[in-house]
C-alpha cells in the first residue's frame, strides 16, 4: 500500500499508517485522536484539526495542502516543506513552519489568532484577519493578495512588498502601506476605517466607501478604476488623476452640469429613478437615475462615455467627485439634494412638468 485517502479519526480513535505509505489524502482528527504516519509520506492533503487535536508531520514530508486548525488545535511541519495552501486558524491554535518554507496560499485568521511566518517565505495569498488576530510577514514577501482586516486585526507587511491586490477594511480597522508600494487593487473602506497609501502608488483599482469612510489619494495617482461613494463618505482625487483613463470634468464645469441635471430632474419627479441604473448599451428608458441624467443630457458623447466606463464612474467624471455621494440616495433623498443644488446655485425650484 503506497496510497491512502481520507482519513477521518473522532476523540479517541487510533490510526497507525504501515511503511511503505507516500502519500494521504485529506485527514480530520479530533481531539484525543492520534494518527501515525510512518517516514516515508511525502504528501499530505488536507489537513483539518479540530479543538485539542495535535498532529506532527515526519521529516520527508514536502507537500501539505490545505491546514484548517480550531481553537487549541496543534500542528508541527518540519524541515522539507516547501509550501502549503490555504491556512485557517482559530484562536489558540498552533502552526508551526519551518524555515524551508517559501509559499503560503490563503491566510484566515480569526478572532485571537496569531501566525508568523519565517524569513524565505515569498509569495502570499489572500489574507483575511478577524478581530483581534495577528499576522506578521518577515522580509521577502514582495506581493500579497487579497486583504481583509476586521476592526483590532494587525497586519504588519515588511518593507520589500510592492504590491497589494483588493483591500477590504471593515469599521475600524486600520492598515498602512510601506514606502515601496506602488500597485494597489481594489478598495473598500467602511466607516470608521482607515488606510493610508504612501507616495509611490501610481494607480488604485475600483474604490468603494461605504457611508463615513475617507480615502485621501496622492500626488503621484494618475489612474482609479471605478468609483462608489455612499452619502457621507469621502474621496479626494489629485488634479492629474483620470478615472478609467478619462481626465476629470474642471469644476466650475462639473458645478453647471450637476445644476442642469438638477433643473430637469425636478422638473419631471417621474423620470428620476434613484434604483434604475443604466446598462451598458445606456438602455434604461425614459427614467434616470443622477448619474443617468448627466449621461442622458450630454446626449452621444455622454452614452459613449458610459459605454466606456460604466454609469457610475461616466457620473463621476462628468458632475465630479462630490457628486458621487449622491448617486446611492433613495429617490425622496436625491430629490431634496438636487433642491439644495438649486437653493445653493440661487435658483427657484422648477416648475413640475416644465
Amino acid at each position: 500500500m503506497t496510497s491512502v485517502g481520507d482519513v477521518s479519526l473522532d476523540s479517541g480513535a487510533t490510526l497507525t499508517l504501515p511503511e511503505g505509505v507516500t502519500s494521504v489524502g485529506y485527514v480530520r482528527l479530533d481531539s484525543g485522536a492520534t494518527l501515525t504516519l510512518p517516514e516515508g509520506v511525502t504528501s499530505v492533503g488536507n489537513l483539518s484539526l479540530y479543538s485539542g487535536a495535535t498532529l506532527t508531520l515526519l521529516e520527508g514530508v514536502t507537500s501539505v495542502g490545505d491546514v484548517s486548525l480550531d481553537s487549541g488545535a496543534t500542528l508541527t511541519l518540519l524541515e522539507g516543506v516547501t509550501s502549503v495552501g490555504y491556512v485557517r486558524l482559530d484562536s489558540g491554535a498552533t502552526l508551526t513552519l519551518p524555515e524551508g518554507v517559501t509559499s503560503v496560499g490563503n491566510l484566515s485568521l480569526y478572532s485571537g489568532a496569531t501566525l508568523t511566518l519565517l524569513e524565505g517565505v515569498t509569495s502570499v495569498g489572500d489574507v483575511s484577519l478577524d478581530s483581534g488576530a495577528t499576522l506578521t510577514l518577515l522580509e521577502g514577501v514582495t506581493s500579497v493578495g487579497y486583504v481583509r482586516l476586521d476592526s483590532g486585526a494587525t497586519l504588519t507587511l515588511p518593507e520589500g512588498v510592492t504590491s497589494v491586490g483588493n483591500l477590504s477594511l471593515y469599521s475600524g480597522a486600520t492598515l498602512t502601506l510601506l514606502e515601496g508600494v506602488t500597485s494597489v487593487g481594489d478598495v473598500s473602506l467602511d466607516s470608521g476605517a482607515t488606510l493610508t497609501l504612501p507616495e509611490g502608488v501610481t494607480s488604485v483599482g475600483y474604490v468603494s466607501l461605504y457611508s463615513g469612510a475617507t480615502l485621501t489619494l496622492l500626488e503621484g495617482v494618475t489612474s482609479v478604476g471605478d468609483v462608489r461613494l455612499d452619502s457621507g463618505a469621502t474621496l479626494t482625487l489629485p488634479k492629474g488623476c483620470t478615472i478609467k483613463g478619462h481626465p476629470q470634468a474642471d469644476p466650475a464645469v462639473a458645478r453647471q452640469r450637476l445644476i442642469n441635471v438638477a433643473r430637469h430632474a425636478l422638473a419631471e419627479p417621474k423620470r428620476l429613478q434613484m434604483n434604475n441604473w443604466h446598462d451598458k448599451r445606456g438602455g434604461c428608458g425614459t427614467a434616470h437615475c443622477i448619474a443617468g441624467w448627466a449621461v442622458h443630457l450630454e446626449g452621444d458623447a455622454g452614452y459613449a462615455l458610459e459605454r466606456d466606463v460604466g454609469p457610475a464612474a461616466a457620473g463621476v467624471l462628468l458632475l465630479g467627485i462630490d457628486a458621487s455621494k449622491l448617486f446611492f440616495l433613495s429617490n425622496d433623498d436625491a430629490r431634496s439634494a438636487l433642491e439644495g443644488v438649486l437653493a445653493e446655485a440661487g435658483e427657484p425650484a422648477p416648475t413640475i412638468g416644465a
